[in-house]
């Protein structure tokens, strides 16, 4: 099972980096060639000017669209992984004493899959699957909806051109304008696509460094430096142990044991006084980097 794992973990990273599919090209800047004004050519041009502004935004939809499922069919994959793992991480416990063809399944297991589950669901949030997938769903529709509404304002609009084959001046200049109007409103609708990837890819990486910087923090060993209030009353030495585990002997009024992992110990003092054993014991918090300091008094 592990096995299989880390080979599904290397297909994903190989897929979604290095291999299998071509990597996506860039949307193609608009460009409408050289257009001429003159009286005799201005009503090509502006045929011109006008395809070119809907060619852009066509690239755009199309870049999107192509776009899309290899976004969704990576978040479908992750997400059902992460939720077969949830649910056999339910499951191993209850069939822990069943062996079947061979097989033996063990507690252990049911943390590993819990892991592997964890892992595919920080790797949809690293490479932005199902965020992406939603992204390119309503920029998708934007540019389409956009799209349709400058078409049929174009087909109306000409409805009013008088003359076929010239325009006035002024007609000219507001049909420029509503293809540059257009032009940028499609440019701002990508650009806000790719702002909020950026913010999501910054969100993303802050949260890994974070993470990393709890878990680093979590695994650095600790200490604790236990202080007997009344060690001037024993009988020479006092011990210390953490978990049933001796950690040392101490003569004087503090003992320090080092490197410690993070976590809850059960502390116990033990000593002689006047020929007598007497003790004292408590729950302590051991934190990662950190010197625990504990004060005592044996009963």
């Amino acid at each position: 099972m592990i096995k299989r794992a880390l080979e599904w973990i290397g297909r994903v990273l190989r897929e979604v980096t290095v291999g299998g599919e071509k990597p996506p090209e860039d949307i193609a800047p608009l460009d409408f060639g050289d257009l001429n004004w003159d009286e005799a050519h201005r009503r090509a041009s502006i045929d011109t000017l006008y395809e070119a502004t809907v060619k852009n935004a066509c690239d755009s939809i199309e870049w999107y669209g192509r776009n899309k499922p290899f976004k969704k069919r990576w978040a479908q994959r992750i997400r059902v992984t992460a939720i077969l793992a949830a649910a056999l991480t339910t499951v191993i416990p209850i069939v822990t004493p069943i062996t079947i063809e061979g097989v033996e399944f063990k507690p252990v297991l049911a943390s590993v899959v819990a892991a592997l589950g964890v892992l595919a669901l920080s790797l949809d949030q690293f490479f932005g699957f199902s965020a992406a997938w939603t992204r390119f769903l309503l920029a998708k529709d934007q540019l389409e909806g956009r799209l349709h509404t400058f078409r049929y304002d174009w087909e109306a609009d000409k409805v009013t051109w008088v003359d076929e084959t010239t325009l006035s001046d002024e007609k000219t200049q507001e049909l420029i304008r509503r293809c540059a109007a257009f032009a940028a409103e499609i440019h701002t609708l990508v650009t806000e696509e790719t702002r909020l990837w950026v913010e999501e890819f910054k969100s993303t990486l802050k949260g890994l460094e974070d993470s990393l910087r709890v878990e680093a923090q979590a695994r650095r060993s600790g200490a604790v430096n236990v202080t007997v209030m009344d060690h001037d009353a024993l009988d020479g030495i006092w011990q210390l142990y953490l978990d049933h585990r001796h950690v040392g002997d101490f003569t004087g009024a503090s003992g320090t044991a080092k490197d410690l992992p993070p976590g809850q110990y059960v502390m116990r003092i033990v000593a002689q006084r006047s020929g007598e054993q007497v003790e004292a014991a408590s729950t302590i918090e051991i934190r990662g980097g950190e010197i625990t300091d504990i004060q005592v008094t044996l009963a």
